[in-house]
Order: structure tokens, then C-alpha cells, then sequence
């Protein structure tokens, strides 16, 4: 993790922020302790969620990070949203790769298959990126060509868009 990049987390003094639609209206209410502020929840289109304008890109991060999170585990939050935060012009191509390799996980391991994402931070470069894992309970022989299957569906996404994700496996059985 560059020390450079600021932690956007302290800039709300390290709030924890849960979101959630309250029941019957379409206004989405985002709280900290002590403090409520609720922002026009405009309807998800092609499995992504819009966010309105004048939200922040720290805000509309961490409300794109709460929908993904339904669908696959993250680990080291902070850092996934300190990347995408570092990343503005690229950061919807990213958001939608990563919804597209949920929907890619479900066609190519079903359900029992579970999804992590994480940053690679490799401490010999500065190349960070997103990396995803595919657990399974048990791996096939051709657990492998299955993941460079999945990887060629979106390719073309990366190239275009001058990015990279992983897909791969740590190996645990889940």
C-alpha cells in the first residue's frame, strides 16, 4: 500500500457506514453514530447501483462495496476501497468487471463455489490490482482451463480499459 495515498476512512473519523433501503420508499439511508443523512436511491441498471451526483466518490464507493459484498467476501475492505479510490477514471470499469465475474463465478462453478476479493499487493512492485479467489469443497481436474475460461469472458473488458483483475484460487476448501 503506497503510505502516500490518504485513508479516506479518517476523513469521517473512522465511522463505520451501513447502508440500508428503508422499507417501503426508495430513499437510501446511510448512518454513522450520531449522524443521519439520507441521499435519492436511484434503481440499479444491468446489475450495477447509480449513485446520485452529488454523492462523493468515497460515498458511492462504499455503496457499490455494500452491494458487492452480498454476492462474495471481501477481505481488506479499507484497501479495495483505497484502490478504487485511487483509480477515478477507471473505477466504474472495475465495478462492473467485478459484477461481471460474479455472474461469470454462478455460469462456470454454481452456487456452492464461494468468491473472494482482495488487492494484490506485492511489496517487490508497484503494481497493485484486484484478485479474486474461487473456493470450492473439493477441485476438479479441471479446476484450472475452468478459471482461464472465465477469464477470457472479460479480457477484453481489461485491454480496453488499460486494467487488470485476476481471477485464481488459494486453494481452500470452503
Amino acid at each position: 500500500m503506497r503510505a502516500d495515498l490518504e485513508d479516506p476512512f479518517q476523513k469521517s473519523g473512522d465511522l463505520q457506514w451501513q447502508y440500508e433501503v428503508a422499507s417501503g420508499s426508495s430513499t437510501l439511508q446511510m448512518r454513522a453514530p450520531g449522524k443521519r443523512v439520507s441521499a435519492k436511491f436511484i434503481p440499479p441498471r444491468a446489475g450495477r447501483t447509480l449513485w446520485c451526483p452529488e454523492f462523493s466518490p468515497l460515498e458511492s464507493i462504499l455503496a457499490d462495496i455494500a452491494k458487492i459484498s452480498e454476492y462474495l467476501n471481501i477481505e481488506h475492505t479499507r484497501d479495495v476501497v483505497r484502490y478504487l479510490l485511487a483509480k477515478p477514471s477507471q473505477c466504474d470499469s472495475l465495478i462492473d468487471i467485478i459484477y461481471k465475474v460474479i455472474n461469470l463465478k454462478k455460469d462456470y462453478f454454481g452456487d456452492e463455489a464461494q468468491l473472494v476479493l482482495t488487492l494484490n499487493v506485492d511489496p517487490e512492485i508497484t503494481n497493485e490490482y484486484l484478485k479474486f479467489y474461487i473456493q470450492l469443497p473439493a477441485y476438479p481436474d479441471d479446476f484450472m482451463d475452468t478459471i482461464a475460461r472465465l477469464r477470457s469472458n472479460y479480457y477484453e473488458d481489461l485491454r480496453k480499459n488499460d486494467i487488470w483483475i485476476l481471477v485464481s484460487t488459494d486453494f481452500k476448501r470452503i
